[in-house]
């Protein structure tokens, strides 16, 4: 059979005509494409009759189909159909408005070229193409379900199209009509549902998520940042080809949710104007390198080397109005914040305007360029009136210093991790802290009991402090490490000056003060003089832990100096007879020691050190009686053996250096002569 130049072959067809009544039946019909079934009935005596049958196939070529109808499509594979129709008149105008189908048509084997996509066609061949269309009344929508391979990865989708709205119009390009789709892949699940028109315009909701954009954007040909990973998108889209806008959007992305509006064009570079409102916009987060993570919080000091890759911003031209309730780094934010972010040859500018942050306010200009092979940063930021405990907890796990804060800083670094980026950081800062305390230590409380502390050595509160009116100081920072000449300390009992460095990179401190007590502990006065000798306070270790200590090594150096201190600080140094141990003189034994030996005898017990288990106790010895032959070892005696000789306590009553103990009894240990001048000392 021949039409045009459509060919058939092996045609088997049946009709029977039975009272009015014509059933026809093609058992068999063979095309080029393959070959098809079908049966129609009618009632031949209607004025305009009726016509209803069914069409099946088990498999028609797509292309060569086509191809019959003088089209060339880019889809191969096999047309199957099992559709019911119906239609009324014999005219093409009435068969076409009262024409209606139901029943499946379907798709297997197909593979779908999208050359647009890629140069590479091969690559961007969609294969493996199922697709189901249920047809339940022309008038309706059409349900389709089906799955593909494209790019490695499997897609199944579903979606529901009315053909009636798109058969309205008077050519493709005219064509729109209602459309819902869902996808669903390893690296999107989306939806939308709206107005699709041929030209490729959509309009209506648009809903998206994505665990990884990076993964996301490899996989659809595009390059992309290791940092961009989870992403949701729900809103109101307008779209054409090459450039969408969004309405009541609620986006996320890295864990940082927004809500706004915008518009993007696509394209090299991205170009992107939003306007848009956050809760809580958090940069470390979008940058990759967010502090805790997720299910738990991050243990002190255990930060892990993150990467940071900044690369995503050459591709993107952006003007972001922001809105935020916070906004911040890690977990320091200020907030609320109305600002401004632009992003535009790899480089992303942010400048906050003076905004409410820790019970103060902050400045900060920020600078983040992903031009180059390395991330890089510049931050400009002045604080006024903050509280100092929780920012400095909530910057570095530092939780030794309590105040108000007023500081500047100016520091800019590359590298591709956080702690690279932190060993590069140069440039300065300075900070004042007002009416607060440092923890750890009351330096007034160790001066003001120095003996019990020479004899018993020192131990870290965190409950002490030493309170103060002012403190500051100024950093100079160089390769992640800020140094400091010039830290002082005004307070009601102490005055203090120091130098130190902050290792920012490995997020550890030495500093070291030098205090100075006023002339009465119970008030304010003059600062007491001893002839150049103090007790310096070190304060060394990692930020979250820093360990805070009294530094007496100076005392030994000058044993002098230190008896002058000790009287100065009301201690009976004239009853003991400590005066009269100056360097150079022997003990009153004759044993050849003096003060020099004393004192830094006494100091071996103050430095902080492990707790010692108790010495086992010595033999029984006779009372004393001036011969130094069984008096005990000092605590400074050689390792090896040679004890050496020791002075004899000054003419005092011993006592003991519990005053809860009792008294020992003629038969009880001797002690030696330098514990009993520091049982002296203790009373």
């Amino acid at each position: 059979m021949v039409g045009g130049k459509v060919r058939a072959s092996d045609v088997q067809l049946a009709a029977t005509l039975h009272d009015g009544h014509l059933e026809a039946k093609l058992e068999h019909f063979g095309l080029d494409a393959g070959n098809l079934t079908a049966t129609a009935s009618t009632i031949v005596g209607e004025a305009s009759p009726t016509i209803r049958g069914n069409i099946a196939s088990s498999g028609l070529d797509i292309g060569s189909l086509a191809k019959l109808a003088g089209q060339s499509v880019p889809l191969s594979g096999k047309l199957t159909a099992d559709m019911g129709f119906a239609f009324r008149g014999l005219t093409a105008k009435r068969i076409l408005s009262s024409a209606n189908l139901q029943g499946t048509v379907g798709i297997r084997e197909g593979k779908l070229t999208l050359a647009a996509l890629a140069e590479n066609q091969t690559a961007n061949d969609i294969t493996g193409l199922t697709v189901d269309a249920k047809v339940r009344d022309i008038g309706k929508p059409v349900d389709v379900t089906g799955k593909l391979a494209w790019r490695g990865q499997a897609v199944t989708f579903k979606s529901q199209v009315a053909p009636a709205s798109f058969l309205a119009g008077g050519s493709v390009a005219d064509a729109s009509g209602p459309v819902s789709l869902s996808v669903s892949s390893k690296y999107l699940e989306g939806s939308i549902s709206g107005t699709v028109g041929g030209g490729g315009t959509f309009k209506g909701q648009v809903s998206a998520t994505s665990p990884s954009v990076d993964r996301l954007m490899q996989w659809l040909g595009q390059g992309a940042a290791r940092s961009l990973q989870d992403f949701a998108f729900k809103g109101d889209v307008d779209a054409g080809p090459k450039q969408f806008s969004f309405q009541k959007a609620a986006i996320a992305l890295n864990g940082v949710k927004a809500s706004g509006q915008g518009s993007v064009k696509l394209g090299q570079p991205l170009t992107i104007r939003t306007s848009l409102n956050f809760a809580k916009l958090d940069f470390a987060a979008l940058a990759g390198s967010g502090g805790a993570t997720a299910g738990g919080k991050q243990k002190p000091g255990a930060a892990a080397d993150a990467p940071i890759d900044l690369s995503f911003l050459k591709g993107i031209d952006a003007k972001v109005d922001i809105q935020a309730d916070k906004l911040g780094y890690g977990k320091v934010f200020a907030g609320p914040v109305a600002t401004t972010l632009t992003v535009a040859d790899g480089k992303a500018h942010l400048n906050v305007p003076q905004s409410p942050f820790y019970g103060g306010t902050i400045a900060a200009e920020m600078t983040a360029d992903g031009s180059g092979d390395a991330a890089s940063l510049d931050l400009n930021t002045a604080i006024a009136g903050a509280a100092a405990a929780s920012l400095l907890r909530d910057a570095a796990d530092f939780d030794r210093i309590e105040g108000t804060l007023n500081a500047t800083v100016a520091v800019s670094g590359a590298g591709r991790t956080t702690k690279s980026l932190a060993r590069s950081l140069g440039g300065k800062a300075a900070a004042k802290f007002s009416d607060g305390a440092f923890h750890g230590i009351d330096i007034a409380e160790v001066y003001n009991n120095l003996v019990g502390l020479l004899a018993g050595g020192f131990k870290q509160d965190q409950t002490k402090k030493t309170t103060f009116s002012e403190l500051g100081a100024s950093f100079a920072i160089e390769n992640g490490v800020a140094q400091t000449t010039d830290i002082s300390l005004l307070g009601p009992l102490v005055r203090m000056d120091g130098s130190g460095r902050i290792d920012l990179a490995d997020q550890t401190l030495d500093i070291r003060f030098n205090p100075r007590v006023v002339a009465s502990l119970a008030g304010q006065g003059g600062d007491v003089a001893v002839n150049g000798i103090g007790v310096p306070v070190v304060v060394q270790g990692p930020l979250f832990a820093p360990r805070a200590y009294p530094d007496l090594s100076a005392l030994a150096k000058d044993p002098q100096g230190a008896l002058d201190m000790l009287s100065r600080l009301g201690l009976p140094t004239g009853k003991l007879k400590l005066d009269k141990l100056i360097p150079g003189q022997t003990g009153s034994n004759g044993s050849g020691k003096g003060a020099a030996d004393l004192i830094g005898d006494l100091l071996g017990n103050a430095a902080p050190r492990p707790k010692a288990p108790p010495p086992a106790p010595e033999p029984a010895v006779a009372p004393d009686t001036g011969n130094t032959e069984n008096a005990a070892p000092p605590p400074g005696s050689n390792a090896g053996g040679e004890a050496e000789a020791e002075t004899t306590a000054p003419a005092a009553e011993p006592a003991s250096a519990d005053p809860q103990a009792a008294p020992a009894s003629p038969e009880a240990p001797k002690k030696g002569e330098i514990d009993t001048l520091l049982d002296q000392l203790a009373n």
